[in-house]
């Protein structure tokens, strides 16, 4: 079994052991690189039986073993019963401690069940925390993912824009080749105006670009 924790309660091993591990146990996938703050908890609980190499004895084992070590052969019962002065008969020495065997067995059992049935609770109340800080992260990753996707895709979307707008440019009519490249400047510097160039319809496109310029040209006078 894989086991190796950093101080962040992360898996640290290389990144192809673990991939090897997850061939093994598929269920294990998706886990590289997750917290895991309640690992300290459960190496307590469990940390004998992980030592030894034996599996947690579970709770129906747990019920079956004390109901062995309760289970008192009735051969032991002796037929003949005291008989008292009276006349009244009493139980058999045996058959009382037997009977008295069997309610401490019973006992134990309901005991043993108590102390299973609150580590079941734990370790459910452990798992279902897990699953929501796993579901948590997987979600903000989702999200992170569909951010940057959608900025990788502007990203794209405006270098082939920038790709072709002196073509743009150069094939209106009305502007000289210096307007073009000046345009073309202030395209590139502020990549909103040159999508809404893009945008424009050819007849918008001129007056557009004459407007433009006619900023940039203010702007420096």
């Amino acid at each position: 079994m894989m086991k190796s924790i950093d101080e962040k309660h992360t898996i640290a091993v290389e990144k192809s052991v673990y991939d090897e591990y997850c061939k093994i146990h598929p269920n294990c996938r998706n886990l590289y690189g997750v917290p895991f703050p309640y690992l300290n908890e459960m190496e307590s609980i469990y940390g004998k039986d992980y030592a030894t190499g034996k599996s947690a004895e579970g709770f129906v084992e747990a019920v079956e073993n004390l109901e062995k070590e309760a289970t008192v052969p009735l051969s032991l019962e002796s037929s003949d019963e005291d008989v008292t002065a009276d006349g009244s008969s009493t139980p058999p020495l045996k058959k009382v401690k037997i009977e008295q065997n069997m309610k401490r067995g019973r006992k134990g059992i309901d005991t043993a069940k108590g102390s299973q049935t609150s580590e079941f609770i734990k370790f459910e109340n452990f798992a279902d925390n897990i699953n929501v800080h796993l579901s948590a992260m997987a979600n903000a990753m989702k999200r992170a993912e569909d951010r940057e996707t959608e900025v990788h895709d502007r990203e794209m979307e405006l270098a082939k824009m920038s790709d072709k707008v002196l073509d743009e440019l150069l094939a209106l009519e009305g502007i000289t080749t210096d307007e073009a490249l000046a345009a073309a400047e202030v395209f590139l510097a502020q990549p909103h105006k040159l999508t809404l160039f893009f945008k424009c319809s050819s007849a918008l496109r001129t007056r557009y670009v004459k407007g433009l310029l006619g900023e940039s040209q203010g702007g420096r006078s």
